[in-house]
């Protein structure tokens, strides 16, 4: 018997394609200099949104569901903890995602969904 309950992935996966198109869409209206200092942010979005799936762990989509701009927050945190130039390798990325879900890192700097249930302190 198959459910059509959506997994907590597959729900972070919906809401993570349709910020990533909101992006695509802004990113159309960018000039070209304006695509070269977004550059880095434009990689690590296109980066997240292919690798995230196989990365995560349900508890941790769960996590990323709270929040309104998932991918914007996962993004931060890459580009603020990181050197971009050294994301594209996937267990460093998994790892990240467990710690940023593990320490709940995201919780007072990004906006969470008011339904989501997690309280900011």
């Amino acid at each position: 018997m198959v459910s059509n309950k959506e997994t907590a992935i597959e729900k972070l996966m919906k809401k993570i394609n349709h910020e990533y198109e909101k992006m695509r869409e802004r990113w159309w209206d960018m000039t070209a200099d304006e695509l070269i200092a977004n550059a880095e942010r434009i990689a690590a979005a296109k980066f997240i949104k292919a690798n995230i799936e196989s990365c995560i762990l349900d508890d941790g989509a769960k996590y990323l569901l709270g929040f309104k701009e998932p991918l914007a927050a996962v993004i931060e945190t890459i580009l603020y903890s990181y050197d971009p130039q050294n994301i594209a390798k996937r267990e460093w990325f998994s790892d990240h995602l467990y710690d940023l879900y593990d320490k709940h890192d995201l919780d007072a700097d990004f906006e969470v969904e008011e339904e989501s249930g997690i309280t900011m302190q």
